[in-house]
């Protein structure tokens, strides 16, 4: 891709073709490596919501570095950009916490009920 195509004479879906690709290589590039380091080093064993949390990542980083590489070819990367990018990447991960922390929860709370339930006989007396 990148040695068969002109930049000054490719159209649009030359570039959107090029950051396409480029966000799927670089994504999953990240989340083997991520996956690879924290299963080699940290020992580390997968689980679904591990997994989950680290497809994220990789995909917010990739948004983040395609995102600076598009404002860059057009000329309009400057810190605020990249500020208001980076605030709005942070709220979607803290959002995304919060949902999954709440699945969590929930499904804990399913599984091992805090009371037990009662049968009652009707009598004023019985607690």
């Amino acid at each position: 891709m990148i040695l068969r195509f002109d930049p000054f004479q490719a159209g649009f879906l030359a570039f959107l073709i090029f950051y396409v690709c480029t966000f799927l290589a670089l994504s999953g590039s990240i989340f083997s490596v991520s996956e690879l380091v924290l299963a080699k080093i940290f020992k580390r064993s997968t689980t679904v919501f591990l997994i989950q949390s680290d497809i994220r990542h990789a995909i917010q980083f990739t948004v983040l570095v395609v995102t600076w590489a598009i404002l860059k070819s057009n000329g309009l990367l400057r810190w605020w950009n990249l500020l208001l990018l980076i605030l709005i990447l942070t709220v979607i991960e803290f959002l995304s916490i919060s949902l999954e922390r709440e699945k969590r929860s929930c499904s804990y709370e399913r599984e091992n009920p805090t009371t037990q339930p009662t049968i009652s006989t009707g009598n004023p007396i019985d607690f």
